[in-house]
């Protein structure tokens, strides 16, 4: 990992956080996102891979909140 890469990260671990997506501010996508959920008529399972979790790019839990009945499993 570079200088600057860890620093970038450091940076981004204290930036405020998105209170929809949890998120820090300058990766959140939220405003670039429907305000409802999309609407499917079957239930959507989304499966994580349990590093990604700790990713701060990490992109399951983000669509979790913008499909409607989805299940995220970790």
């Amino acid at each position: 990992m570079t200088a600057d890469f860890a620093r970038a990260l450091r940076e981004l671990s204290r930036a405020p956080r998105c209170e929809r997506c949890a998120k820090p501010g300058p990766v959140c996508l939220c405003d670039r996102l429907p305000e409802a959920p999309l609407a499917s008529r079957l239930r959507v399972l989304i499966l994580q891979h349990p590093q990604e979790q700790d990713v701060v790019l990490g992109t399951a839990q983000l669509l979790a909140h913008h499909v409607d009945d989805g299940l995220l499993e970790r």
